[in-house]
């Protein structure tokens, strides 16, 4: 089996979806969720920060969406979106202690 699949096997035992385990598979994605780690950010932040552009943002923000894993904070005109940690923790949790760091999304 390869390292991928095994990673993969792991996020799904930790009882995440296969949509969020997807985005996690995907560096861009990766970056997206390491950049609502830190902050609520508005989808021209994100687009600054992860280096990709809009259309792209938006669509892994809607993928997250779908699965529960972000919350979107209606401010003014502006939609913030957040990272709801939960997913993410249960994750951190289950985790084996010797498999890669690839993934860890932790508070």
């Amino acid at each position: 089996m390869a390292v991928r699949d095994r990673n993969l096997d792991t996020l799904l035992a930790a009882g995440m979806s296969s949509t969020v385990c997807k985005i996690l598979a995907d560096p861009t994605g990766r970056r997206l969720v390491e950049a609502l780690r830190d902050a609520e950010r508005s989808v021209g932040e994100l687009v600054e920060v992860v280096g990709i552009g809009q259309p792209g943002v938006s669509r892994q923000l809607a993928i997250l969406q779908d699965a529960h894993s972000v919350v979107v904070c209606p401010e003014g005109r502006r939609r913030l979106y957040a990272l709801r940690p939960e997913p993410f923790r249960a994750l951190d949790e289950r985790r084996p202690a010797r498999s890669a760091q690839c993934c860890r999304v932790s508070p």
